[in-house]
């Protein structure tokens, strides 16, 4: 087995949060040469926009936006997406548990990767009337939330000298 058989399992939370414009991503590293991360648990969640962002006679109305969550690591990728539902919050939930090969195989650098990208941003568009014309939205802002279990190497100089 590797270093991490008898060490305890801890806890960790990562967070971040951006605006992306459509096409475009933002990703997060995780992992450092002195733990083991067993899982991971990421979740994006993000709300669009509810006012227009000009006033306009007729009511216009969002469309959803849509974002893919990518975790990658040496040995594995998962990804998720989705788009939220008309005025209301979208969520991604991806998570990953690594076996006692996988974590053999990574070793110490696990070099895990959290990206999120924005797929699309709906247009606004009016309730009513054909041929009228939308608004742009452009973006979206988004929450990364990030929980994982690991085991923590003990580095040498804590240890007693016997």
């Amino acid at each position: 087995g590797g270093w991490w058989v008898d060490q305890p399992l801890a806890k960790g939370t990562d967070t971040d949060s951006g605006e992306l414009t459509v096409g475009a991503s933002r990703t997060k590293d995780l992992g450092s040469p002195d733990m083991a991360i067993r899982t991971i648990n990421a979740t994006i969640t993000w709300t669009d926009e509810t006012n227009p962002p000009a006033r306009r006679v007729r009511r216009h109305e969002n469309q959803p936006d849509a974002f893919t969550l990518i975790i990658e690591s040496v040995n594995r990728t998962v990804t998720g997406s989705g788009s939220n539902p008309q005025g209301g919050e979208g969520r991604i939930d991806l998570t990953i548990t690594f076996t006692d090969e996988e974590l053999m195989v990574m070793g110490g650098s696990q070099n895990i990767s959290i990206t999120v990208t924005m797929d699309s941003a709906g247009m606004w568009v009016p309730n009513i009337g054909i041929g009228a014309i939308g608004l742009r939205d452009d973006g979206n802002v988004y929450d990364l939330m990030i929980d994982y279990d690991y085991y923590q190497k003990e580095s040498p100089a804590t240890e007693e000298q016997g």
